[in-house]
């Protein structure tokens, strides 16, 4: 079962690389980071864990930002 998170995780991430729109991509590659946490959690991954946790952080941060001024 948490290799199929991990399989998830990495689909949704491979996926964002292919999305056009900068507000799409960062939503699906947020998605794959969040599974990549769990995945991480799973097989206490402490790397993972916390590379995914900043980079769940930094689209947040963005899609907040650009929230803001109308660009998301």
């Amino acid at each position: 079962m948490i290799e199929l998170i991990g399989y998830i995780g990495m689909g949704l991430t491979l996926i964002s690389f292919t999305i056009d729109d900068m507000r799409r991509l960062r939503i699906v590659n947020l998605i794959g980071s969040l599974f990549w946490i769990v995945y991480g959690i799973g097989i206490g991954a402490g790397p993972t864990i916390g590379v995914n946790t900043i980079v769940v952080g930094i689209h947040t941060l963005w899609l907040y930002k650009n929230r803001k001024y109308g660009k998301v």
